[in-house]
C-alpha cells in the first residue's frame, strides 16, 4: 500500500503555488517582513548604542544601558530568526 502513494519530487513542491502564490514569492514575502521586524525593533538598540558613544559620564551611560537591557535579547531573536528563514532559500 505504501508503494502506492506517489510521492511528489521535492523541485515540485518547491515550486508549487500555496495560497495562490509560487513559494519563491511566499518566502521571500516570509524573509523580507522578518527582517524588517529586526530592523524596525533594532532601532532602538542602535540608537542608544549611538548616543553611549557620545556621553562621558558614567551616570548617563549607565541610565542607558540600563534603558535597553530589557529589550536587547528580546530584540535580536528577529536576527536568528531571519538566518534561519533565509538558509532554506539556497538551493
Amino acid at each position: 500500500m505504501i508503494d502506492a502513494i506517489a510521492m511528489a519530487p521535492l523541485p515540485a513542491l518547491a515550486d508549487g503555488p500555496l495560497f495562490g502564490l509560487p513559494l519563491t514569492r511566499l518566502w521571500f514575502g516570509l524573509v523580507f517582513a522578518v527582517f524588517g521586524t529586526f530592523l524596525a525593533l533594532d532601532g532602538f538598540d542602535f540608537g542608544v548604542g549611538a548616543l553611549f558613544a557620545t556621553r562621558e559620564d558614567d551616570r548617563e551611560r549607565e541610565q542607558l544601558l540600563s534603558a535597553i537591557g530589557p529589550f536587547w535579547d528580546g530584540n535580536e531573536v528577529w536576527l536568528v530568526v531571519f538566518g534561519g528563514s533565509s538558509s532554506p532559500c539556497s538551493r
